[in-house]
């Protein structure tokens, strides 16, 4: 852990396991962004939408289109791409093998042939959206993560810096 890590501070991982709690109930939804039984989420939207409740980022974080069932039948990862992207990794950091897991890491639940997938780690829980339940949190035993793992950090590098250093948002209300 660094000092740049966000969650290195315990109120903002009191913060989360809040915020992911509210969030229980909520259906899998391909692309939608909306909380409650009546609404529906997909994991990325999910920590996305977790993230900027508790202040974490920006609203709408713009992930790319994808398809539900990529993993299937490729091995290319577009989550995990999409983490490389310079806009991206101004905020996040890809965690080294090495490293002990932390609370708030973004982690990779195995489905399929990629790390096509994510979710979030607090305590001995994962945090994700399952297909077709939705919103869980499944003990670490229950689910076989991708070595891969990335962590938020507590701001971009340099806040007078141009638009390509901030974390990618979109006005749309769904990523």
């Amino acid at each position: 852990m660094t000092a740049d890590d966000y969650f290195s501070d315990r109120s903002h991982v009191l913060a989360l396991a809040a915020a992911c709690t509210n969030w229980l109930g909520t259906p899998f939804r391909a692309r939608s962004v909306v909380r409650g039984p009546g609404g529906g989420v997909d994991c990325a939207g999910f920590v996305g939408a977790v993230f900027a409740e508790i202040g974490a980022i920006p609203l709408a974080v713009a992930v790319p289109p994808y398809e539900v069932n990529h993993a299937e039948h490729s091995d290319q990862s577009l989550l995990r791409a999409w983490f490389e992207l310079p806009a991206v990794r101004v905020r996040v950091r890809r965690v080294d093998e090495g490293e002990e897991h932390l609370d708030g890491d973004l982690v990779f639940p195995r489905v399929g042939r990629c790390e096509h997938h994510l979710g979030i780690r607090i305590g001995a829980l994962v945090w994700h959206v399952a297909r077709p339940s939705g919103v869980c949190a499944m003990t670490l035993a229950q689910l076989q993560l991708a070595p891969s793992r990335y962590r938020l950090l507590e701001e971009a590098p340099s806040p007078a810096s141009s638009s390509s250093s901030q974390f990618p948002t979109s006005s749309a209300s769904s990523p």
